[in-house]
C-alpha cells in the first residue's frame, strides 16, 4: 500500500518509464551506477520496487558529479599547453 507522499514503482518497466529510458538500461544504472533500487529478497532475479524521489535524488547527485568532474576537466585544459604556439609542430610545420 502506499501513500500519496510515498509512491512505489513496482517493476524494471515502471522505473525505466518514469526515467523514461529502456529497461536494459536502468538495469544497467542499477549494477554500475548504483540505482537505488530495492528487492523483495534476496539474489538478482527477485521483484524490483523503487521510489521516485530516491530516484529524483539520486540523478542530482549524479548531474552534480558530472558537473564537478567536467569543471576539473575543463580547468584543467585553461592552462597553456607548452611554447607550441600558433599550432605548429616542433619542427615548424603545421600539423
Amino acid at each position: 500500500m502506499s501513500t500519496p507522499d510515498r509512491v512505489v514503482l513496482n517493476s524494471w518497466k515502471e522505473i525505466a518509464n518514469y526515467l523514461d529510458r529502456g529497461i536494459r538500461t536502468v538495469q544497467r544504472w542499477e549494477n554500475k551506477l548504483a540505482l537505488p533500487v530495492h528487492r523483495l529478497g534476496p539474489g538478482k532475479r527477485n521483484p524490483v520496487f523503487a521510489f521516485p524521489s530516491e530516484l529524483l535524488n539520486w540523478l542530482q547527485e549524479i548531474a552534480e558529479n558530472d558537473r564537478r568532474r567536467t569543471q576539473s576537466v575543463v580547468g584543467g585544459l585553461d592552462a597553456p599547453q607548452g611554447s607550441n604556439s600558433g599550432g605548429t609542430c616542433s619542427g615548424g610545420a603545421r600539423a
